[in-house]
């Protein structure tokens, strides 16, 4: 039973972590297309030990965080990284993500195993000492623009039950 629910939550983890991949409207990119540019695309290789220091972000709920499914993950302005014992990380895009509304607008990897190169949108409580709770409210999506507009919602007075049925993860900072 153990190993079911660390399956699922694994699955609904890169759910999620795709839909928070979000890229902020004050794109301070210059216009530059990182794809263009091969030395200034993100790298593939994943640093379990980087601490991240939310006051380097605009995201509010930037930095390195626990999940009550003894997971790790890290988040930044660019990326939701989901950090399994197995070494099987998954980095996910933040595409787009607004603090005022709580949400963040993910893309898979192109070579994940659920979904790859799909959107997906993540909701979050208000950070409060130290933690909050997210859900995946809507993923495998064909474009940011169906994340952005997608109208499913998490009962946040709910976080045992209304995430579409299941509890909201808890993020407490590491």
């Amino acid at each position: 039973m153990k190993n079911q629910l660390t399956s699922l939550l694994r699955i609904l983890a890169i759910g999620l972590l795709a839909t928070i991949v979000v890229a902020c409207g004050d794109d301070d990119s210059n216009g530059e297309d990182p794809d263009e540019n091969p030395s200034e695309a993100p790298s593939n290789e994943l640093d379990p030990d980087e601490v991240i220091d939310p006051a380097d972000h605009d995201i509010e709920i930037a930095g390195n965080w626990g999940t009550q499914f003894d997971t790790r993950e890290d988040v930044d302005d660019d990326y939701w990284i989901f950090i399994y014992e197995d070494n099987d990380d998954l980095a996910a895009e933040i595409v787009s993500f607004d603090n005022e509304e709580r949400w963040a607008i993910t893309k898979n990897p192109d070579d994940a195993d659920f979904s790859p190169g799909m959107y997906n949108r993540n909701v979050w409580t208000p950070l409060a000492d130290g933690q909050f709770h997210y859900c995946t409210v809507d993923a495998g999506l064909e474009s940011e623009e169906a994340a952005e507009q997608s109208e499913e919602t998490a009962d946040e007075a709910d976080l045992d039950g209304g995430c579409g049925g299941f509890g909201w993860t808890e993020m407490t900072r590491l």
